[in-house]
């Protein structure tokens, strides 16, 4: 009997059941159906050692503890390279050189633009989102261009015969998928939450008067 009276307070009451229900779901759908489409960017980079004359690539030294050292050094320089993508200034003057307006942006936005990943002591992968693939490759030649130049300020400053130089093809782009099953699900969740204790307060209040 108890759950009968409990469950006829929302069948007298459908219309705000309903509402409240599909409100969150009607409006995540819309969100997401006229959202701009996304797309995400694998840029691979390569460290090459060159020449700091003639800078024509050099093969490691045969000698094991000398190849040791030198694939010890071009680990460090990743790093180096993982430090350089995450500095804002260097980041707006990437995404400057893509033709992107970088005013809105704050500097914890600057931050976060690209996500590294080391996959080798001598590659590393850069991942990038864009509304547009055209900006999507510009970005990575971007990329490559201002990191060659801060490589080549190192490579001079060092004084060495052997430098660092930087390796890249067109960046990987593909569409970032729209997950509707996962946003219409938890929009649902949402709405059956707000339409319980939207309804009964309504019946609360109803009683009150």
């Amino acid at each position: 009997m108890e759950l009968r009276k409990f469950l006829s307070v929302f069948t007298n009451q459908k219309i705000l059941f309903v509402a409240l229900l599909t409100l969150p779901v009607l409006s995540v759908l819309t969100y997401i159906l006229n959202k701009p489409a996304e797309y995400e960017s694998t840029l691979t980079i390569t460290i090459v050692r060159v020449e700091s004359t003639t800078n024509a690539p050099i093969e490691l030294d045969k000698d094991q503890y000398d190849s040791f050292y030198q694939l010890s050094a071009d680990e460090k320089f990743s790093l180096t390279l993982k430090q350089w993508l995450t500095s804002p200034r260097i980041v707006n003057d990437i995404l400057r050189a893509s033709d992107i307006d970088t005013d809105s942006f704050s500097t914890n936005d600057l931050e976060k633009t690209f996500q590294v990943t080391q996959a080798s002591p001598q590659v590393i992968n850069i991942q990038y989102r864009s509304r547009n693939p055209k900006v999507a490759l510009k970005k990575g030649q971007s990329i490559t261009g201002k990191l060659n130049e801060l490589t080549k300020e190192v490579n001079g400053s060092q004084k060495s015969k052997t430098g660092f130089s930087l390796q890249s093809q067109e960046p990987l782009t593909r569409p970032v998928e729209k997950n509707l099953i996962l946003f219409s699900a938890t929009s649902t969740i949402i709405g059956l939450c707000l339409a319980v204790i939207g309804t009964l307060l309504r019946h609360y209040y109803n009683k009150q008067d």
